[in-house]
């Protein structure tokens, strides 16, 4: 986790570094539970080491939960906190649009409870695991973008997390 330390401080003192926020749509899926999509925010910040290779880290907080019911039982899920550091290769396609690969890591925190069941249950879980996604960026100008992307944030061993992301970047 030294890398997502380290990262920001890289991002800061390249040329070619950027900043931005995402605003995700997290999928929690687990065997034999119903799906569930809390919300996240998170602050990225990275380096473009070339016009092929970035580095990025990323430290995301639950915006909002989600609930799914089965008979009585309620399950409400909510992102706590996660922290990812990624290799981005990147392949530019024009001047305005790329297309990036994501791999890294991702240390994340949920929070769960189950109610409308005698007793109710709450519990927090944190897991770290290997994490990986596509995704593409519109430049709105030189120093701006905008960005889409699908993340596997955590193959975890008990669920999976995964994100859908919109975002907005400035470069500098």
């Amino acid at each position: 986790m030294m890398g997502a330390t380290v990262l920001p401080a890289v991002a800061m003192a390249n040329q070619h570094s950027y900043v931005g926020v995402q605003f995700s749509q997290v999928e929690y899926k687990e065997s034999g539970v119903p799906d569930v999509e809390p919300t996240a925010i998170a602050i990225k910040a990275g380096a473009q080491l070339s016009d092929y290779l970035a580095v990025e880290a990323r430290v995301g907080f639950g915006a909002g939960d989600d609930s799914a019911s089965e008979g009585p039982a309620k399950l409400t899920i909510e992102v706590d906190n996660y922290i990812s550091a990624y290799i981005k290769p990147t392949m530019p396609l024009g001047e305005r649009f790329s297309v990036y690969a994501l791999a890294g890591v991702t240390r994340s925190k949920i929070k769960g409870e189950i109610t409308g069941v005698v007793p109710a249950t709450s519990d927090t879980d944190s897991q770290t695991d290997l994490s990986y996604g596509v995704g593409a960026d519109l430049n709105l100008s030189t120093n701006s973008f905008v960005s889409v992307e699908y993340a596997r944030l955590l193959n975890g061993d008990d669920y999976d997390l995964d994100a859908l992301s919109v975002g907005l970047g400035f470069r500098f």
